[in-house]
């Protein structure tokens, strides 16, 4: 599916235009069934109006940011995987696969009166949302028998409204306060707590950094972070995979180990998995392929046909000379179309496996792939690409 058909789908999922295709239907039926058409139509409307409300609600935030001089770094309309992102003037835009929410993070470098800044900040979505509703209640004035204008105002006010209802939800595992409760938080929080989240906004642009591969930037910021933020000790997982992808193994396996203590405890609870899946990557590195196996064993405890962890456990079965069982794994993972870190990743070691099974011809084609692109392998990538090289013995 083509990234327009899926934005498509996003914004009007199918169960949407299962309810549109039956009021149609309903509709040419005429008679008693047509006024059901027209109930259907209109929830219809009200449906998608709710994901234009969300788009509307983050787009207010963002204007209020500017009007008290904020720096607005993100927004992120959904939950699940990512679909796509683009940068408009300096804010990256990032839609994800289920469309039923959305996050703004700003920066606020100027901190005299901040906050009246924030409070204001966080009026903007719900504000935004009833005036739009008010102007399509204005345009519904004399309304047909679907009701466009109205049912786009009622999906504004509901938005705007639930926005007020002190709550939280979450957006990839993070906890995020409805405007609502932040607006309430702001109000009572002591000021070192309010300057302690202003700067945890920081770690987004970090994660920026480390996503355009400018992992000593990201690493500045992490370390810098870690003596403003109270039990910041979780940073030593972003700090850790900065220094690997730098090529520090054995600093990133240290900083990594470091959490083993604290991996029960309640702060770790959602990046257990990940910390066990990057020390089985970090030892994998280093070729203690016993640390390795044992840690990927941990991450699978947890988490199961993930591509990320999929690809970890693959490499170390290839590793260890359980060739096929490795293969089976990521054979599907390489997409010849989209050379990415993970599709070279899976197919350099589709590519040992083949040629420790004596298929050099396909050991050959996964090897040229990632050859051919090998300039986009981070330094741990092109580490145990090299290593591959020698151990199958295949000139590329």
């Amino acid at each position: 599916m083509d990234l327009t058909k899926k934005i498509i789908f996003i914004i009007i999922p199918k169960g949407y235009w299962a309810i549109f295709i039956v009021a149609i239907l309903l509709l040419l039926l005429g008679d008693s069934y047509f006024t059901f058409g027209i109930i259907l139509i209109n929830i219809f409307l009200v449906l998608i109006g709710l994901k234009f409300a969300i788009f509307v609600h983050e787009i207010g935030h963002l204007i209020f940011a500017k009007m008290v001089n904020g720096i607005p770094r993100r927004i992120i309309f959904g939950n699940g995987d990512k679909v796509c992102q683009f940068n408009v003037r300096g804010v990256k835009l990032v839609l994800n696969s289920k469309l039923d929410r959305g996050l703004i993070i700003s920066e606020f470098e100027d901190t005299r009166f901040i906050r009246c800044k924030l409070i204001f900040y966080a009026c903007g979505g719900f504000l935004a949302n009833f005036i739009v509703a008010f102007a399509f209640i204005l345009l519904s004035i004399n309304p047909e028998a679907i009701y466009f204008s109205a049912t786009f105002a009622l999906a504004n006010l509901l938005l705007g409204i639930f926005s007020l209802l002190p709550s939280y939800t979450k957006i990839q595992g993070v906890k995020i306060d409805s405007d609502g409760l932040s607006i309430l938080k702001i109000t009572f929080l002591k000021k070192s707590t309010l300057q302690e989240s202003l700067a945890s906004v920081k770690l987004f642009v970090a994660e920026d950094y480390f996503e355009s591969k400018e992992f000593e930037k990201s690493i500045v910021i992490y370390e810098d972070l870690q003596s403003k933020i109270k039990n910041s000790k979780y940073l030593n997982l972003f700090l850790s995979l900065a220094y690997m992808k730098l090529g520090y193994f054995q600093k990133s396996i240290e900083l990594m180990c470091d959490l083993l203590p604290s991996i029960d405890e309640e702060a770790f609870k959602n990046l257990k998995f990940i910390i066990y899946n990057a020390l089985a990557w970090e030892y994998l590195l280093v070729n203690n392929l016993e640390e390795a196996d044992k840690f990927s064993k941990l991450t699978n405890q947890f988490i199961e046909n993930n591509e990320f962890i999929r690809g970890t456990t693959a490499s170390i079965l290839i590793e260890k000379g359980q060739l096929e069982e490795g293969l089976r794994l990521i054979t599907n993972d390489v997409d010849f179309n989209l050379p990415n870190n993970q599709s070279l990743s899976a197919a350099m070691y589709i590519g040992y496996a083949y040629a420790g099974l004596g298929d050099n011809q396909n050991a050959k084609k996964y090897m040229e792939f990632v050859d051919l692109n090998s300039n986009v392998l981070d330094l741990d990538e092109k580490f145990l690409y090299e290593r591959i090289k020698e151990k199958c013995l295949i000139i590329v």
